[in-house]
């Protein structure tokens, strides 16, 4: 039994098992059309680019699924399946679930804390979003659209500046349409600030 959810993102790790894979370079194209700083969710560590990521998790942490996604197991009976099926939409960074033998298999995307807390771009734009449906009323700020609620304009910049550092660190460019969720090192950022 599988259960898996699409978080809107493109998923290509799954396409570079191979690094001569015309994927994978195509990957890189993409996300390199900036100077990225892509942090690793497994140790904690940033890198000035894709290539440099890449690299590392496939030596550090034996592959970039590896550095991305963990995988938590849990021994559960076929009642509690259900239970947790139920509210599988609510996991922190959900991505899908295996069950065998009696073990659950989760796999998540590292880092996430809140599914709440993203920004999901779109057409070039991309929307902070910091509660669980999309209607905020946002204010644009250059690439981005942030909650009216925590605009304030002597705090423009440090907002944009910190949208562009969300989707760096996640591997992510303001051209590749997805959901990238914030951490809980953003959302501490996000608090100083706002303020609140």
């Amino acid at each position: 039994m599988v259960a898996h959810r699409t978080l809107g993102l493109r998923d290509p790790f799954f396409e570079i098992t191979t690094p001569k894979n015309a994927k994978y370079k195509y990957f890189l194209f993409l996300i390199k059309q900036g100077d990225t700083m892509v942090k690793c969710y497994a140790c904690g560590k940033r890198f000035e680019s894709s290539e440099d990521f890449y690299r590392h998790a496939v030596e550090e942490h034996g592959s970039v699924e590896n550095a991305i996604y963990e995988v938590e197991e849990r021994k559960v009976t076929p009642e509690e399946l259900n239970e947790i099926l139920k509210d599988v939409d609510k996991l922190a960074g959900f991505i899908e679930a295996e069950y065998e033998n009696g073990i659950l298999r989760i796999k998540k995307l590292r880092g996430v804390t809140n599914l709440n807390y993203r920004i999901d771009v779109w057409n070039c734009t991309g929307t902070l979003l910091l509660k669980p449906d999309d209607d905020e009323d946002t204010v644009a700020i250059g690439y981005f659209r942030v909650p009216r609620r925590i605009y304030r304009p002597e705090i423009e910049k440090e907002l944009e500046k910190f949208c562009w550092q969300v989707l760096e660190d996640r591997g992510g460019a303001i051209n590749m349409s997805g959901i990238y969720y914030l951490d809980e090192e953003h959302v501490r950022k996000l608090r100083d600030i706002v303020g609140f």
